[in-house]
């Protein structure tokens, strides 16, 4: 099976100022293709009650404040007690962005995305697998999105208004891969939510440009990947 990376990875490589955090990227995601974390990822309780949210064109809040006002049974265990104070503070700040959501003229599809989304290169598989699928009629046309949830809180971990720029644009480079007959990918409908940082930021509209940096992006990554000795990828 070809090794891969996230989005996020991806587009924080795409924007990385210095060689040297570029580097640094390549080798934090080859240790993360070689190793089992052996803890689940945080934020997941959050993932249902924001995508039914969203579903509800931010109208029904009841499952975000639900998770708010949950009292977690104190387990002595770091980890779930640190998971559950950061999914409070995540539902706050989702509830917050209700009115940018509200005005979004578009339908939140509830239903599962694909969960193996992928754009395949000859040596590396990039995920971009949506949290929920977006529609807008238009007569018989139906224009489809893909946004993506983002829940870094610190500085060190943002996207950045460009990083987000560019994984919304991965999302619709994957949709370009399969829509057909009366699907078009719209670029207004591919997005990405960042919950703490209140932006809702869309895919560009060159959509050739994307290809290009992503493109030039994969031959670096796999260069800089090729090139790590025994003790960079340790």
């Amino acid at each position: 099976m070809k090794p891969h990376i996230t989005a996020n990875t991806f587009a924080s490589f795409l924007t990385a100022k210095t060689p040297e955090r570029k580097l640094s990227i390549v080798r934090n995601a080859h240790r993360a293709m070689k190793s089992d974390k052996g803890y689940p990822p945080y934020y997941q309780s959050l993932r249902t009650p924001a995508r039914r949210f969203l579903a509800s064109a931010a109208t029904n809040p009841s499952e975000l404040l639900g998770l708010i006002v949950k009292k977690e049974k104190v387990t002595g265990r770091k980890w779930h007690l640190t998971d559950a104070a950061i999914t409070r503070d995540a539902a706050k700040a989702l509830l917050t962005l209700a009115p940018k959501i509200q005005a979004i003229d578009a339908t939140f599809l509830l239903g599962r995305p694909e969960t193996k989304a992928k754009i395949e290169y000859p040596e590396l598989d990039l995920l971009v697998t949506p949290h929920m699928l977006v529609e807008k009629r238009h007569g018989k046309v139906r224009r489809i999105g893909a946004l993506r949830f983002y829940t870094a809180k610190e500085s060190t971990y943002e996207l950045g208004v460009r990083g987000a720029e560019l994984v919304a644009g991965m999302q619709h480079q994957w949709l370009l891969n399969f829509a057909s007959g009366e699907q078009m990918p719209d670029f207004a409908l591919c997005m990405v939510i960042e919950c703490f940082q209140q932006r809702i930021t869309q895919a560009s509209v060159d959509a050739e440009e994307t290809r290009r940096l992503m493109n030039q992006g994969y031959r670096d990554f796999m260069r800089l990947l090729h090139g790590l000795d025994s003790k960079d990828a340790a």
